[in-house]
């Protein structure tokens, strides 16, 4: 099974997709591979020295909602 022009797989959080997902221009797969679960767990040590990229992806999943 070869895939076609146009197509691929790729792991996102929800919100950012459900919109294609319900309107049918994307398609989940996988999914007993993907559990629900309510919010994010992050662990790091410090607020200290954080680059910047780091910081854009604690607030993403802060604020993501």
């Amino acid at each position: 099974m070869g895939f076609q022009a146009g197509h691929g797989i790729a792991f996102v959080t929800e919100p950012e997709v459900i919109d294609s997902i319900e309107n049918g221009s994307l398609r989940r797969v996988l999914s007993d591979w993907c559990p629900s679960f309510d919010g994010y767990y992050l662990c790091y040590s410090g607020r200290r020295n954080l680059s910047s990229a780091f910081r854009l992806v604690i607030d993403r999943l802060r604020y993501e909602g």
